[in-house]
C-alpha cells in the first residue's frame, strides 16, 4: 500500500460513464482563475459535474464518428488548462483513438511536425491554446478542425447524448523529444476492451498513490503535459474531483487548497521554491511558515493529506522546508512518459534524502554497464526497468532503431536514457541523463533544438547548450557559443542570437543566457563533450 492510504483497485475503478450515472450531480471539474490577483477580479471559476461531462463527451465522440475516424485514429489538442481537454479525452477513451496533447506554446511549424508525424485526423483548438495552431492546420483538409467557442460546440449541439455503440478504450500518444531534437511520438497500443472494462493508467495511477473516491485533487500544471492530464483525468475513474488551475500563482495555489478543500494535490520543484518565496504573512494565513527542521510536523489543512511531486530534481534543502512546513505528506515519484516508476515517501526520503525512491509496485530496477551487465550497490549505470509484456510494449513513432536501442540485449528491459545508482536497500539516487535533457521549472528541454538553430546563423561557427543549477528553476539553459572568424562576440551579439532563437523555437525552448568562447569542448568522433563543458561553466561561476 502507498503513503497515500487505501486506493482503489483497478478491477474496481471504472470510467466517467459509470460514475455519471452514480453521481451525476459531482464534480468532475474544477477550472480555477490562476492568474492571481488582476484588474476586475478573477476569471469565475467554472464547474463541471459529471453527468455534464459525460454528456459533452459522448456528443463529441459521435462528432467524430460521423466525421469518420475509427479505431486506432488519431485526434489532437492544442488548448488552454480548460473543460474542453476533459471532454477531447474522454470522447476518445469512447472510440478507440490515440489522443495527441501539444504544447500550447509550439510555433506553426512546430506544431505541424506533429500532426504530420502522428497523422493526426482531428484538431480541437482554443484561444487558450495559442495563436499559433490555426495556422499549423491550414491546408490540412483532410483532417477535422474544431475551435472551442465556434465549430466546436456547433457540431456537438446536433448530436445525441446517448454512448456510441461501438464504444471502446482509447490511448494516450504522448511526443517526447529524441537525440536528434525532432519530437517521437510514444506510441502504445490500444488496451482491447470497453470503457473501464480493464486496468489504464489512470486507473493504475489511482491503485497506486491511494487516490480515493471523493477526493479533490489540485492539478497545478498544463494539461499539455503528460503527469497533469494523466493524474486529472484518472480522477474521473474514481469518482474524485480535478480542480485545475489554469496557470500556477504560488498564492492562489495556497488559497486553493483551503477554499476548495484539496485532498491531494502535484507540484514540481520550481512551485516548491515559489511557495517558499511567498511573505511570511501570507505562508502564515495558510499554515506554519516554514522552519529550521525539527522533526516536527506543523498544522497545515487538514484535508490535504496528499502531496505528489515529480518532473524533476528536488533540491534537498527545498524538499526539507516543504516537509517542515507541511508535514511529512510529500510524496515523490520518478517516470517516464514511456513508462517505469519509482516512489518514495517523506518518511522514506528524510532517511535517504536525494533518493527517488524504490520500484512503486514492488518490482525491479535495474543499474547496468555498458556491456549490459547489473552494477553492484553504489555503482553508477543506466537505468533500466523491466518491459511489459510484448503486446503492451511502447515504441517510438516511425522510428524503430530509437525503439530498439531503448531495450537491453535481452529485450526484457527498456531505458529511457537516465543515468544513476542504487544503495543497498534498492533506492535508486538519480545522477544524470545519457541525453542530456535539461529540466527547468518541471519543463523538459531539448538542447539539441536550440544548438541547430544556433548553428544555422552565419555569425556562429559553434554552439552547445547545457543545463547548469538554478536555485528557482533547477536548471536554465545556457548557450555557449564560439563566433565565426571575424564576428566580434558582443552583447549585442549575444542578444541577436538570443533573439534569434526565439524566433524559430518555443519561448521555453530558448537558452535563458548566452556566452561566447573560443572554442566547444568535443571528443575525436565530433562529439560535444558536455560534461567537461559544464564543468567549465560553473568553475567559471565559482560554484
Amino acid at each position: 500500500m502507498t503513503p497515500g492510504g487505501r486506493g482503489v483497485s483497478t478491477r474496481q475503478a471504472a470510467e466517467l460513464g459509470a460514475w455519471a450515472a452514480r453521481r451525476p450531480d459531482a464534480e468532475a471539474v474544477v477550472i480555477v482563475d490562476g492568474t492571481g490577483p488582476v484588474p476586475g477580479g478573477a476569471r469565475p471559476t467554472e464547474r463541471i459535474t459529471y453527468a455534464e461531462l459525460d454528456a459533452a463527451a459522448n456528443r463529441l465522440a459521435r462528432v467524430l464518428r460521423r466525421a469518420g475516424l475509427r479505431r486506432d485514429d488519431r485526434i489532437a489538442f492544442v488548448l488552454g488548462n480548460e473543460p474542453a481537454v476533459f471532454v477531447v479525452f474522454w470522447a476518445a477513451m469512447r472510440t478507440g483513438l490515440h489522443v495527441v496533447p501539444i504544447n500550447r506554446h509550439l510555433l506553426a511549424p512546430e506544431i505541424r511536425y506533429i500532426l504530420d508525424d502522428a497523422e493526426v485526423t482531428a484538431v480541437v483548438g482554443s484561444p487558450g491554446g495559442g495563436v499559433a495552431w490555426p495556422d499549423a492546420v491550414t491546408g490540412r483538409s483532410s483532417c477535422l478542425t474544431l475551435a472551442v467557442g465556434g465549430s466546436l460546440e456547433e457540431a456537438m449541439a446536433v448530436e445525441s447524448e446517448d454512448p456510441v455503440e461501438d464504444a471502446e478504450e482509447g490511448q494516450l500518444l504522448l511526443y517526447s523529444s529524441g537525440t536528434t531534437g525532432r519530437p517521437k511520438g510514444i506510441l502504445r497500443p490500444l488496451p482491447g476492451f470497453g470503457p473501464g472494462q480493464g486496468p489504464t493508467t489512470g486507473s493504475d495511477i489511482a491503485d497506486g498513490f491511494g487516490l480515493r473516491e471523493g477526493d479533490r485533487y489540485l492539478s497545478t500544471g498544463p494539461l499539455y503535459h503528460s503527469a497533469p492530464l494523466a493524474f486529472s483525468t484518472a480522477q474521473q475513474r474514481i469518482g474524485a474531483t480535478a480542480v485545475v488551475m489554469t496557470r500556477f500563482d504560488a498564492a492562489t495555489a495556497l488559497r486553493i487548497l483551503v477554499e476548495e478543500d484539496i485532498t491531494t494535490s502535484q507540484w514540481v520543484p520550481t512551485m516548491f521554491s515559489r511557495l517558499l518565496a511567498l511573505p511570511d504573512d501570507v505562508k502564515e494565513a495558510f499554515g506554519a511558515a516554514p522552519k529550521a527542521h525539527s522533526g516536527a510536523s506543523p498544522a497545515s489543512p487538514k484535508a490535504h493529506r496528499l502531496a505528489i511531486h515529480a518532473a524533476a530534481p528536488c533540491p534537498v534543502g527545498v524538499k526539507r522546508q516543504m516537509i517542515d512546513w507541511w508535514g511529512p505528506i510529500l510524496l515523490e515519484y520518478y517516470s517516464a512518459s514511456e513508462g517505469g516508476r519509482t516512489m518514495i515517501s517523506s518518511p522514506e526520503w528524510l532517511d535517504r534524502p536525494g533518493s527517488v525512491g524504490r520500484h512503486w509496485r514492488g518490482g525491479r530496477v535495474w543499474i547496468l554497464d555498458e556491456r549490459g551487465e547489473p552494477c553492484p550497490p553504489g555503482v553508477v549505470g543506466r537505468v533500466f526497468f523491466d518491459a511489459p509484456p510484448e503486446a503492451s510494449r511502447f515504441r517510438y513513432l516511425g522510428d524503430p532503431a530509437r525503439t530498439a536501442a531503448a531495450y537491453d540485449r535481452t529485450g526484457t528491459r527498456f531505458s529511457v536514457g537516465d543515468v544513476g545508482w542504487l544503495d543497498e536497500d534498492g533506492y535508486l539516487f538519480l545522477t544524470d541523463r545519457d541525453g542530456d535533457l535539461i529540466i527547468s521549472g518541471g519543463v523538459n528541454i531539448y538542447p539539441r533544438e536550440a544548438e541547430n538553430v544556433l548553428l544555422e546563423h552565419p555569425a556562429v561557427a559553434d554552439a552547445a547548450v547545457v543545463g547548469l543549477a538554478d536555485p528557482d528553476l533547477g536548471q536554465r539553459a545556457v548557450a555557449v557559443v564560439v563566433p565565426a572568424p571575424g564576428v566580434e562576440p558582443e552583447p549585442t551579439l549575444a542578444e541577436a542570437l538570443l533573439a534569434h532563437c526565439r524566433a524559430h523555437l518555443a519561448r521555453y525552448k530558448c537558452p535563458r543566457e548566452l556566452r561566447f568562447r573560443t572554442e566547444v569542448p568535443r571528443s575525436e568522433a565530433g562529439k560535444i563533450v558536455k560534461r567537461d563543458l559544464r564543468a567549465a561553466l560553473e568553475a567559471a561561476d565559482g560554484t
